[in-house]
């Protein structure tokens, strides 16, 4: 039987996260706002690829897990990541108060707080800062998200992204530039693997292979190296080159043809289509029905990128 961490995206919108999905035959994607991640069977056929193009649009962009695209589509963005995994709850939850540095009074919440709707700017705004990765208007929604804050600030964040059975994945670790070096990412992190124990879930991530800082604080938790993969952002061919287009007012939840999955849900109006974040990390300008435009960022794994400062950081302090 395959290891649904072969294929991810894929396990977590035929799992916990259905009802998040778009479908049109075997390809499947993250509704509008929530996700640029789309999905495909373990070996693909011409037809997946077609469907894939017609729940893309002829102007979006589909990131994947996995390297080889067919003909005509344009591949615009390659990572190598690793995929690091801990198994059950073995990143020791850290009972110390988070301490603010001592040569800075700044007081600091030292203990993790719930982000929901009412964070949204505020989620945002440390996403523009930090470009952990896509992270769109709806996706605080996909699972349950930590922050700490600085008199009142948010400065750091992590949380659940894709889940499916026995398996939650850690993604939107990242710490404002400006209070780096204090432990903060660590804390988090162990934090949601706490939270995803009481499920009885393991955790993975995953992490550019570039990004040796990140993968050094991750060993340091007990995480080890599943895997290398590759992601990609392409897009589809142009019109005249699909085998069927996609009707704006097609619903890709029942499928071009009216007939889709019934155990995906119809789609609902959603406000945020129309939100850019400030970052630049993605931007949602969808019509009902076809996957939202992605910017692709420099990390479209849901760790924070590194920077020639933080490699001067000692593990754990990052």
């Amino acid at each position: 039987m395959p290891d649904p961490l072969d294929n991810p995206v894929r396990a977590a919108l035929l799992g916990a996260h259905h009802r998040y999905a778009v479908r049109d035959g075997r390809a499947l994607a993250y509704r509008p706002g929530y996700s640029p991640f789309a999905a495909l069977p373990d070996e693909p056929a011409e037809e997946d690829w077609a469907a894939l193009a017609r729940l893309v649009g002829a102007h979006g962009v589909a990131v994947l897990f996995g390297g080889t695209t067919p003909v005509g589509w344009t591949e615009q963005r390659r990572f190598d990541a690793l995929q690091m995994v801990t198994r059950g709850p073995r990143v020791p939850v850290d009972p110390t108060p988070i301490d603010p540095s001592p040569i800075d009074p700044t007081p600091v919440d030292p203990t993790p707080v719930d982000l929901g709707p009412d964070d949204l700017n505020a989620v945002l705004g440390l996403v523009a800062r930090t470009e952990p990765g896509p992270f769109l208007g709806r996706t605080l929604e996909l699972g349950h998200y930590l922050g700490l804050r600085c008199d009142g600030r948010l400065v750091a964040m992590a949380g659940e992204r894709m889940r499916f059975a026995g398996w939650t994945e850690v993604s939107a670790v990242c710490t404002d530039p400006a209070v780096r070096g204090r432990g903060f990412a660590g804390r988090l992190v162990r934090a949601v693997v706490a939270g995803a124990a009481t499920r009885g879930d393991a955790v993975f991530l995953h992490v550019l292979a570039s990004n040796v800082g990140a993968v050094r604080l991750y060993e340091s938790l007990g995480f080890v190296v599943r895997k290398q993969l590759v992601i990609v952002a392409t897009s589809p061919p142009r019109p005249g080159l699909l085998v069927a287009g996609l009707h704006p007012e097609a619903d890709p939840a029942h499928g071009v043809d009216g007939q889709g999955d019934p155990g995906l849900p119809d789609l609902a109006p959603d406000p945020f289509e129309r939100r850019v974040d400030q970052g630049g990390v993605a931007e949602i300008a969808a019509a009902p029905g076809v996957l939202e435009q992605f910017t692709v960022g420099p990390d479209p794994t849901g760790v924070r990128h590194e920077t020639a400062e933080d490699r001067a950081l000692p593990v754990g302090e990052r």
